[in-house]
């Protein structure tokens, strides 16, 4: 069965999950597309740049320790919910009236000695079953420590919250504030490297640039042409380690890497495509005022959000649209 008929067949039955059963497959499915997440990071990585996959490292287990955390969060909220909806079940039960006559009685007696039968013929069967296979145990195995992993976040949130406010609530309340005032909302972009390239795409559909690409690897390809060929304009702003400004060989290589990985854009990437597009950006911040890119250039411009502390991933940009827009996120607006 594909992916699609998965959520189809569980779209169907919904309605019959408890609602733990329903955070645990939307559990299931947000870790499946974070792995896939982590495969692309480690795939943008180029090989023989260990500091690039140092970083990239300390990126994915960040992912995973905020994911674990918010699930073990998650998960913590459902039990409580399904625990208050069994104590009100049982007390329903326990205030009605028993079943008239011993027809009741004989019926339960019944059952009883049906279920124990059944458990018996259970429990026989379960002795002549296989040992767990090696994939079995892996599966076992990796449960246990995502659950391990879930356990020590929950701490962590536990210990944050007793802190006070985290940077990231912080952030997100002055960012609502600012995009408030200008009528606007953030329209999420996904956190998988392409996020600049993504929400300028969807600001470049919204306002119909003409002849624009809309798509992000066509943005990241005319981004790293107009580097390359404004060299001057950007050189200074890109220095090593050591603080040494990019040598050529230097500049073609990150430029390839903006071109063909899922490298993280930035500041400099965001100033080449409004010149590359000849269009200007406006981004919101928190605490901060908008930043203007491109003010000399005609038309509507496109509207970004800048995230320092949103994902655990690091730095992030999402779309803005206006508050009453239906892909306004709720929580924004």
């Amino acid at each position: 069965m594909s992916d699609h008929d998965d959520e189809a067949a569980s779209g169907s039955d919904s309605e019959l999950q408890s609602p733990l059963e329903e955070v645990r497959a939307k559990h299931r499915k947000e870790i499946k597309a974070m792995q896939s997440q982590v495969q692309a990071l480690k795939k943008s990585v180029p090989k023989g740049d260990n500091k690039r996959k140092k970083d990239v490292q300390k990126q994915i287990e960040e992912l995973e320790a905020e994911t674990a955390q918010r699930h073990a969060t998650e998960l913590k909220a459902a039990e409580a919910e399904e625990a208050k909806a069994a104590a009100a079940a049982a007390a329903a039960t326990a205030n009605k009236p028993n079943g008239a006559g011993s027809g009741g009685s004989e019926l339960a007696a019944a059952t009883s000695e049906e279920a124990e039968a059944h458990d018996a013929a259970d429990d026989s069967s379960s002795n002549k079953t296989s040992k767990p296979t090696r994939a079995q145990k892996r599966r076992d195995n990796k449960a246990t420590a995502h659950s391990e992993r879930m356990q020590r976040a929950e701490a962590e949130y536990q210990a944050t919250a007793a802190r006070g406010p985290s940077a990231r609530d912080v952030e997100a309340n002055q960012l609502k504030q600012a995009l408030q005032k200008a009528d606007l909302a953030i329209k999420t972009i996904t956190s998988d490297g392409h996020c600049l390239y993504n929400a300028v795409a969807d600001q470049l559909r919204r306002n119909a640039v003409a002849r624009a690409p809309t798509d992000f690897a066509a943005l990241r390809k005319l981004t790293a042409s107009f580097i390359l060929a404004h060299q001057d304009d950007f050189l200074p702003f890109l220095v090593t380690d050591s603080g040494d400004m990019y040598t050529e060989t230097e500049l073609k290589k990150y430029c390839n890497e903006i071109a063909s990985t899922a490298a993280w854009g930035g500041q400099i990437e965001a100033q080449a495509l409004s010149a590359g597009l000849q269009v200007p950006i406006h981004i919101y911040q928190a605490g901060s005022p908008v930043v203007t890119l491109g003010a000399d250039f005609p038309g509507e411009p496109l509207r970004l959000s800048y995230h320092r502390h949103l994902y655990g991933l690091g730095e992030h940009y999402n779309s803005l649209v206006p508050s009453s827009s239906p892909d306004a996120d709720a929580s924004s607006s």
